[in-house]
C-alpha cells in the first residue's frame, strides 16, 4: 500500500502543477465534510459539496494546486480491512 502511495505523488505533481489558464471558477479550498463528502469553496466564496462516489465513505488528502484544480482521494470500505482505503483520486477543475 505504501508504494502505491509513492507512485501516485509524480502523478499528482503532473497534474497539478499542469498550465490550464485562467479560470472565473478558480477553486480557493477543498475540505472534507463529516458525511465523507468534499466541499470547495470557489474563489467568489461559493460552496460547492460534490457527491460522493458509489460505496465511498470518505474523503483523504484534499489539495489545491497552483492552478485552481482540486483533488482528492475517495475512500472505500474494503471487507476484511478494518479501515477506509483510498480507491479512486478525484480532480475536479472548472
Amino acid at each position: 500500500m505504501i508504494r502505491s502511495r509513492w507512485l501516485l505523488i509524480p502523478f499528482l505533481l503532473s497534474v497539478f502543477l499542469a498550465d490550464t489558464g485562467t479560470s472565473q471558477e478558480e477553486a480557493a479550498a477543498v475540505s472534507s465534510e463529516r458525511d465523507g463528502t468534499a466541499q470547495i469553496t470557489l474563489a467568489d466564496g461559493e460552496k460547492l459539496t460534490i457527491q460522493k462516489e458509489p460505496g465511498q465513505v470518505g474523503v483523504r488528502e484534499p489539495k489545491k494546486a497552483p492552478n485552481g484544480s482540486v483533488g482528492w482521494l475517495a475512500e472505500y470500505k474494503v471487507e476484511g480491512v478494518s479501515y477506509p482505503v483510498a480507491g479512486t483520486l478525484i480532480i475536479w477543475r472548472s
